[in-house]
């Protein structure tokens, strides 16, 4: 499913956070704070999961981007254009790791060591790419984006 974008007044904003777990090579499994933020888009449910704090507000211009699940919008990037913010995960350092992780993993399939590492790795850069696009079309001038969608 490709993504999409809409934008609008926000309305209905609910700010939240939850804890999570990341993964270290130094530390194991670290408690990071994801911090949620629901609202509704021209009368369309939106949520958006960033580990930076998120500065929206109620009455808000906003542009998201992301797929569409089960009636909400799971926004992988979102532009508040009144305040100019882009809220985003990092995708730069996951998409170099995921990159590299690809190109060892490769060579290890033949020692089946890689075997699960190829798909992880390949559904890293995937995800990383999937951001990096949706944080584009928020940048996109509106005139753009009306055209490409």
């Amino acid at each position: 499913m490709p993504l999409q974008s809409i934008s609008g007044t926000a309305t209905n904003v609910n700010l939240g956070s939850q804890l999570a777990y990341a993964p270290t090579a130094k530390y194991g499994p670290v408690a990071v704070q994801q911090h949620l933020v629901n609202f509704r888009l021209n009368g369309r449910a939106v949520r958006i999961k960033v580990t930076d704090s998120a500065s929206i507000s109620e009455g808000d211009q906003l542009v998201a981007a992301g797929k569409e699940k089960q009636g909400t919008l799971e926004a992988l990037a979102v532009k508040n254009l009144t305040t100019g913010a882009l809220h985003h995960n990092p995708y730069q350092m996951p998409l170099i790791g995921g990159i590299v992780g690809l190109v060892i993993s490769i060579p290890l399939m033949f020692m089946l060591i890689g075997i699960p590492l190829v798909p992880i790795a390949a559904w890293i850069i995937y995800r990383s790419l999937q951001i990096k696009n949706a944080a584009q079309m928020v940048c996109e001038p509106p005139l753009q984006r009306a055209a490409s969608a």
